[in-house]
């Protein structure tokens, strides 16, 4: 068995964040992080994919105008449920992004165009099981509370989150656990209009690894680029590097709960440190000295905020190419 090496900061370095140490890479490189790439674990859905109306009475209940992308829509009845409205509906709060927003009001009784009511609660089925949902919502012009209800792939109810935005204002709910696959979200503060937006989700791989690491042009001489996908979008993430096999546990230092299949990590074999985009992806690139040519370099990924559990990437065994 490969021996199992325990993250543990020099003397002097214990207390300071993990994104505040300074980072050396291999033979001395020269980092520049960056965002970019695109990320097949996560979706988002603004409501922003073509013009709405302005009023309830042009629309039907939103339903399955997602499903490609794994997400469904219902409410409590058969015709109803939010609505997608652009803002010039005048809710009392602008879109978060875009011009278009999920509407709910109910005292429009029979509103729709096909006698539907806009009215929660809100279920949103997931195709694939999710390990982080987030979604903004606005009471408009007066302040509210919003429930979201979660539950696993299977039916059974996991958890319930509130938000409460104050007047002309969104607030966040989000949820990061793993197995998700139903939200229901209803308005329980008093206010019969509210709107719901920037809907996003980060699928959840099970068994399989939470990130992809990937690198392009790992050659001497050249610049190399490492990116990472499924990430939390606004997430950091640690990318980092040895050359012995192995483990080490990081034991929560920083934030982050991983356990790299690599046996000499510490913090000045930590590659990159960048910031997941609206996508889940995350870059870096470096300069490879020449010098480098030959090396064996294993590298791999972990996620901050995920303690107790662990987000961590597939490994990379690889040679610097000349």
């Amino acid at each position: 068995m490969a021996p199992v090496h325990v993250f543990v900061p020099e003397k002097g370095r214990m207390m300071r964040s993990i994104d505040a140490l300074p980072t050396r890479a291999l033979v001395s490189w020269t980092i520049a992080t960056t965002m970019g790439g695109s990320a097949a674990a996560v979706t988002c859905i603004d409501f922003d994919d073509g013009s709405q109306p302005c009023d309830f009475s042009l629309t039907t209940a939103l339903r399955d105008e997602y499903a490609a992308q794994g997400v469904t829509f219902s409410g409590p009845l058969a015709y109803d449920g939010g609505g997608i409205l652009d803002d010039c509906a005048s809710f009392g709060s602008p879109a978060r992004s875009g011009s278009n927003f999920l509407a709910f009001d109910d005292t429009c009784i029979g509103c729709f165009s096909d006698g539907g009511t806009p009215r929660d609660t809100e279920t949103i089925e997931l195709s694939t099981p999710k390990r982080w949902v987030s979604c903004w919502v606005s009471g408009g012009f007066t302040g509210t509370t919003v429930r979201m209800d979660l539950y696993d792939s299977g039916g059974a109810y996991i958890a319930t989150k509130l938000a409460n935005p104050s007047a002309g204002s969104y607030a966040e709910l989000n949820a990061q656990v793993a197995d998700i696959g139903e939200l229901r979200v209803s308005e329980i503060g008093g206010d019969p209009s509210w709107v719901l937006d920037d809907l996003c989700l980060v699928d959840d791989p099970g068994a399989a690894d939470c990130l992809t690491l990937s690198v392009q042009n790992l050659v001497a001489g050249q610049t190399a680029t490492w990116t990472v996908t499924g990430a939390i979008p606004g997430r950091p993430v640690a990318i980092v590097y040895g050359f012995q096999d192995g483990e080490t546990n990081t034991g929560g230092f920083g934030g982050y709960c991983a356990t790299f299949d690599i046996g000499d990590v510490s913090v000045d074999k930590i590659v990159g440190l960048p910031v997941a985009d609206a996508t889940g992806s995350a870059s870096a690139t470096f300069a490879i000295p020449q010098q480098a040519e030959g090396v064996r370099v294993l590298m791999q990924a972990a996620e901050q905020s995920t303690c107790p559990g662990e987000c961590v990437s597939n490994l990379l065994d690889e040679i610097v190419a000349e």
